[in-house]
């Protein structure tokens, strides 16, 4: 049966003709917009990966040290260095000093950086540099919570492992002048490496010394020697066995406190 048309007649207007022939003809699809590649779900999904993929290689270099500070933003101390006669490995002054102060200090400590630059240049000009006072390092990481791996225990190892090639002291006044915020990533691997370049180490000597496993250990046992001796903040001083509570004392009264037990006095 074929499908019937309207019937045109002479009569029919102009716009009855024109809207028969319309009737007529099939209606037109119109597609839709195709979707952009980039926009389908699949890419979406593999994009999303890829940037989780990025960030978590990232974070693993950071840990690792592979990236952080930039080496050449490592600034100079602008306190003076404790002069090279007066090293003895971590301690400075003739070990028969009548007086001896031990200073339990961790890296990243901001308080230990303050005591560095202000306090220690007077020490020693005071009193070490004629031989009247034996002036010590002790470790006391803690501040990356007792984790073997945290910055105040790498910042411990690397001035340790400097001390192997009779560069502590110049490494010790490096990472007091370069503190930049607390388990922050900035004393990275790369970074205190840069640091022993800076002081003059053989860098592959120093980086096979921080991975000694025996280095760590000699970190933490001093650490544990000090909690022993009631340290439970930096820097604390101990002169002559006994420790000073209350902090560092201003220096007229540290001073008074040498000069009495340089006298015999207690």
């Amino acid at each position: 049966v074929s499908e019937q048309r309207p019937a045109l007649n002479r009569k029919s207007t102009r716009r009855e003709r024109r809207a028969a022939v319309r009737s007529e003809r099939p209606p037109v699809r119109v597609q839709a917009a195709k979707r952009p590649a980039w926009r389908s779900p699949m890419a979406m999904l593999t994009g999303g990966a890829l940037l989780v993929g990025v960030v978590v290689i990232v974070i693993a270099l950071v840990s690792t040290g592979q990236i952080g500070s930039d080496p050449a933003q490592v600034k100079t101390p602008v306190s003076a260095m404790p002069d090279k006669a007066l090293w003895d490995g971590r301690a400075l002054g003739p070990a028969d000093a009548k007086v001896t102060i031990e200073v339990f200090e961790d890296f990243q400590c901001p308080a230990c950086g303050i005591f560095t630059q202000q306090t220690q240049p007077s020490l020693i000009r005071d009193f070490v540099a004629d031989g009247k006072v034996r002036f010590i390092f002790k470790d006391m990481a803690f501040l990356d919570n007792g984790d073997p791996t945290g910055e105040s225990h790498k910042a411990a190892i690397a001035a340790r492992c400097a001390g192997r090639q009779d560069l502590f002291w110049p490494y010790h006044e490096y990472l007091y002048a370069n503190q930049k915020g607390e388990n922050e990533g900035h004393f990275s691997e790369s970074f205190l490496l840069a640091i022993a370049t800076k002081v003059g180490a053989d860098p592959e000597q120093f980086a096979a010394c921080t991975k000694d496993p025996a280095v760590l250990d000699e970190v933490i046992a001093e650490t544990q020697e000090g909690m022993g001796k009631g340290v439970n903040s930096t820097p604390t001083l101990i002169l002559n066995g006994e420790k000073l509570s209350g902090g560092v004392p201003a220096y007229v009264d540290l001073k008074a406190q040498i000069n009495a037990l340089l006298e015999g006095g207690s």
